[in-house]
């Protein structure tokens, strides 16, 4: 057989050049499905695609808190994976009604409202242009912050204080507040902020609405010291690198997102679940089924030249060898034996191959 090395070495040339045609098929394959994902992503707008949690009418607790947003914060991590990225929380309060200190709110319809909330790492970006970002406050006066519109149509300043009566206890003592500092947002247009419902100043059309920053601590410690009844709603915004999404896991992600709410609502109260991401990731899905069947038909057609290929050159080796072939059966040696001889070099071909194949379509 040492006679036909040269025909041998072009069939094992042509085995490794067949599949590194077929890895770098399926490569090509895999590269178009992520072309296409990136593009159905970057064809909306990346807060529209942030999943938010939601809950409602909750008793403000630190510790009932904390435990909600471990469950949450492990449930979404675990359906987003790599792409999880950075949390962004927000707590408002139910309904109050300011007044000057000392004064019963009015009762007019359209009377001011207030809300009293916190929101993570406002003070990174926001602008205070008066006053300062307020302190975490211990006990008595409750310092806040309040966006410029609202300052500006409330007539409120630096320093002043008020009284915030909760609108389910008329009868309840006020909590008193005092105006630390006034802000506007640095960009309106960051995916710090959404796509609604959370800005630095609350749009309401009958009324004007005061919506009062205080920091976390505040939140959970004097103000519930002060309103042991208050309740407040949760926002809680997760941010998805959609750099880290990819094609063969997007169905998984979309079927998470699915019964995201379902599962959460099984062990908390209240929880509705937001963000656009997984109908686009669905969507993508379903065009990506009609993507697959011309790449299928060109990876039908590179297969059937392949073997094609290798079925002449084997065929040729195979007469070139008909000599040592009928010598080695002189010999004594069986069909079974000869089969086996060449099922090895047929074997050896394939493990060359498959661990050359790849990596050279990896070059291409």
């Amino acid at each position: 057989m040492s006679r036909n090395w040269r025909l041998l070495l072009s069939v094992v040339a042509g085995t490794l050049v067949a599949a590194a045609i077929l890895s770098a098929t399926a490569v090509y394959a895999d590269a178009i499905r992520d072309l296409g994902l990136r593009y159905a992503l970057g064809q909306r707008d990346p807060r529209s695609l942030d999943v938010v949690v939601s809950q409602s009418n909750i008793p403000v607790s630190a510790a009932r808190h904390a435990d909600t947003r471990a469950r949450q914060d492990g449930a979404v991590r675990r359906v987003l994976g790599s792409a999880s990225g950075e949390v962004i929380r927000q707590g408002t309060t139910a309904t109050l009604f300011p007044s000057a200190p000392g004064v019963a709110p009015v009762s007019a319809s359209d009377r001011p409202r207030a809300n009293i909330a916190f929101r993570t790492d406002l003070d990174r970006h926001v602008e205070v242009v008066a006053g300062a970002f307020p302190s975490p406050a211990t006990g008595g006066t409750i310092e806040v912050l309040v966006g410029a519109e609202t300052a500006d149509v409330a007539g409120l300043r630096v320093g002043q204080e008020l009284d915030l009566t909760p609108f389910w206890d008329a009868t309840a003592r006020p909590v008193r507040v005092r105006v630390a500092g006034i802000a506007r947002e640095i960009d309106p247009t960051e995916r710090y902020w959404g796509t609604a419902g959370v800005r630095l100043d609350a749009a309401s059309p009958n009324w004007v609405t005061y919506r009062l920053f205080v920091p976390e601590q505040t939140f959970f410690g004097a103000l519930v010291a002060a309103l042991p009844s208050v309740s407040a709603d949760y926002r809680t915004q997760y941010l998805v690198r959609l750099d880290e999404l990819n094609a063969r896991g997007a169905l998984d992600v979309a079927s998470g997102l699915a019964s995201l709410m379902r599962v959460l609502n099984a062990v908390d109260d209240r929880v509705t679940v937001e963000g656009g991401l997984e109908p686009v990731l669905r969507t993508f899905d379903e065009k990506l089924f009609f993507t697959r069947i011309p790449l299928l038909v060109l990876l039908l057609q590179v297969g059937g030249i392949v073997a094609y290929y290798l079925v002449m050159v084997s065929t040729m080796l195979i007469e070139r060898q008909a000599a040592e072939i009928a010598t080695m059966r002189s010999r004594g040696a069986t069909t079974p034996q000869l089969l086996a001889m060449y099922g090895v070099e047929g074997a050896a071909l394939a493990v060359l191959a498959t661990l050359a194949g790849p990596p050279l379509a990896g070059l291409i």
